[in-house]
């Protein structure tokens, strides 16, 4: 998103659309979106239609305020950073240490509920509910092993993967 940011106008919008940019949206969206998009169905049958989507705009203004912040500390922050680099720069090296951890403790997060989630879908999918643990175990196992390759196999499998989530998502609900 770094260099996104950096190649936009003050209104916002792109001064010149490329493949970085495409690659960076498209991996910020799956980020944004995530394993969300599963429990939305559960959480507004839980709180009804009107305060469902009062909740979920409050949570979509909360996640724009966020990213445009740290789109501003990337701007005005001079050298490029990752956000650890970016709490050291701000907050010296406690800063530093906490955003690690926390980012070690959301990444690992995200793949446990993704997992779950996955290991439940599975099982209901093939028709055998009780290996839904082992569904999600072979289903972390997986995406530990993406995460390791590294941000550029994530990305490939973003760039593919969010497109057409979002186009399936669509079709159904339309």
């Amino acid at each position: 998103l770094l260099h996104a940011v950096k190649n936009t106008r003050v209104v916002g919008l792109p001064m010149r659309v490329n493949k970085t940019f495409v690659k960076q949206v498209t991996l910020l969206t799956g980020t944004t979106v995530g394993a969300g998009i599963f429990t939305l169905p559960y959480a507004f049958s839980l709180v009804g239609p009107l305060l469902g989507l009062i909740l979920f705009a409050l949570a979509l203004g909360f996640i724009i305020f966020i990213n445009l912040s740290y789109s501003w500390v990337i701007v005005k922050t001079e050298g490029k950073h990752e956000l650890a680099g970016y709490a050291a720069f701000y907050l010296g090296k406690l800063g530093k240490f906490l955003s690690a951890i926390l980012l070690l403790t959301l990444g690992w997060g995200a793949l446990l509920v993704y997992a779950s989630l996955s290991g439940s879908f599975l099982s209901q999918l093939f028709s055998y509910p009780y290996l839904s643990f082992i569904f999600g175990l072979y289903y972390f196992v997986i995406l530990a092993a993406l995460v390791l390759l590294g941000i550029k196999v994530v990305e490939r499998i973003d760039l593919f993967l969010v497109p057409l989530s979002v186009t399936l998502i669509f079709l159904f609900f339309l």
